[in-house]
């Protein structure tokens, strides 16, 4: 019977403290996105369908309750909850309204009296077990993440479950494992998949790890999903570099490789629908941008993955001075607002005439700001970048947009 449970992995956007943050996993029915088959049927009834949302608000709420505890009353959890769905299958086979109105009746009525507490009592009793196995946070020297007795990484500061697969012959658990620090480098936030059998080592599966992606923006993976026969991972495509699609098969523990993902803007987007959203970090998304980034980078012989890269990200939201707006960017985001990337890039973007400009530089050669001292303010400040257009084809207004982001310990 195939069954899968979808489940998409936004993060939030990066903020001072680089924390990546997940959405609630498949823990209610998917009445919209391709539903599966206990999906429809609870869907397809009110009553059901009520109680199954009221106990994913319940579940949702365990983490403003326990905040100094790294997730761990909340992970403990949602492994429980999805545990339960994995259930359903077998007790309400076939899957009849009369059953699931009881399992669902019977789970709310034990989750709702006291969800915190039993949460925390259900962390401190069982914690998260697979095949029977306590997949745990220890403190200390020698501390880390371990499954029984098997040290997993080395360093831990919290634990997101996925998705979760059992049958009769395997209990596996996804989980991203956090390992603190800067929240759009990918290989501080790597997907496990543990899988246990009886009687057999248990298989750990680290999925940047085995598909080589190290770094990227945003997340690695911002989809996950349980299908018939194990779980489907997507790595979404950026612009510099294509995404991909795998499979872990439960019952082999491979992981397959699937369709190659390209990326593309979305079509017919332009500057002015960047301008009006809040933070403006959808740019590479944009058709305008993205079309005239690939031009200024052909023309001046750059790397466009490179640059791409660069221009994903950045601390500020477009500024304005005048009729132009300036688009700064950040190849490799540190803490505090620090750029530890060796590849910068500023975009200048004129709205009343639409066009675009765009400079670089690198972090080992950055432009002197040498004050102008009789000579030309612009060159003395910016010596070294490089220009698209060509700087006799900027208008002053952009040049002086672009002096003030260099140099802003001469204004």
């Amino acid at each position: 019977m195939e069954r899968p449970l979808k489940r998409t992995l936004p993060v939030a956007a990066l903020g001072a403290a680089l924390v990546l943050l997940f959405s609630g996993p498949a823990l209610a029915a998917d009445c919209t996105n391709k539903p599966t088959e206990l999906d429809t049927a609870i869907c397809g009834n009110r009553e059901l369908l009520q109680l199954d949302q009221e106990m994913e608000k319940l579940i949702a709420g365990v983490p403003s309750h326990y905040t100094s505890n790294e997730g761990r009353e909340y992970a403990t959890m949602v492994a429980d909850q999805l545990r339960w769905r994995e259930d359903l299958w077998r007790q309400c086979a076939p899957l009849t309204v009369a059953c699931l109105a009881a399992k669902l009746h019977a789970r709310y009525d034990h989750l709702k009296p006291a969800i915190n507490s039993l949460a925390g009592e259900l962390y401190l009793r069982k914690g998260i077990k697979i095949g029977g196995l306590p997949l745990e946070m220890r403190p200390g020297p020698k501390g880390g993440l371990f499954l029984g007795d098997r040290q997993i990484a080395t360093r831990i500061e919290r634990v997101d479950v996925v998705e979760r697969y059992t049958d009769d012959a395997v209990d596996a658990l996804a989980f991203v494992a956090d390992f603190g620090g800067n929240g759009a480098n990918c290989a501080q936030y790597p997907l496990y998949i543990v899988a246990v059998r009886p009687g057999q080592a248990p298989d750990v599966v680290i999925l940047p790890n085995v598909v080589g992606v190290t770094k990227g923006r945003q997340a690695c993976i911002p989809r996950a999903a349980r299908i018939a026969d194990g779980f489907f991972f997507e790595y979404e495509a950026r612009p510099w570099t294509d995404g991909k699609a795998f499979e872990w098969i439960a019952g082999s523990g491979d992981l397959q490789r699937g369709q190659t993902i390209r990326f593309k803007p979305r079509a017919g987007t332009l500057m002015r629908e960047l301008l009006t959203a809040k933070d403006g970090t959808r740019r590479l998304d944009n058709e305008q941008f993205y079309e005239a980034l690939r031009r200024g980078v052909t023309v001046l012989n750059l790397d466009f993955a490179r640059a791409a890269e660069a221009f994903w990200f950045s601390w500020d939201p477009p500024s304005r001075r005048g009729d132009f707006f300036l688009l700064e960017s950040c190849a490799d985001p540190g803490k505090q607002g620090v750029c530890l990337g060796d590849f910068v890039g500023k975009a200048v973007y004129e709205q009343r005439t639409d066009k675009l400009y765009f400079a670089f530089s690198t972090a080992a050669a950055p432009p002197p700001c040498a004050p102008a001292k009789g000579r030309d303010p612009i060159d003395s400040a910016l010596r070294g970048v490089l220009f698209f257009p060509p700087r006799f084809r900027w208008p002053d207004g952009a040049l002086a947009s672009l002096r003030d982001a260099y140099c802003r310990k001469l204004n």
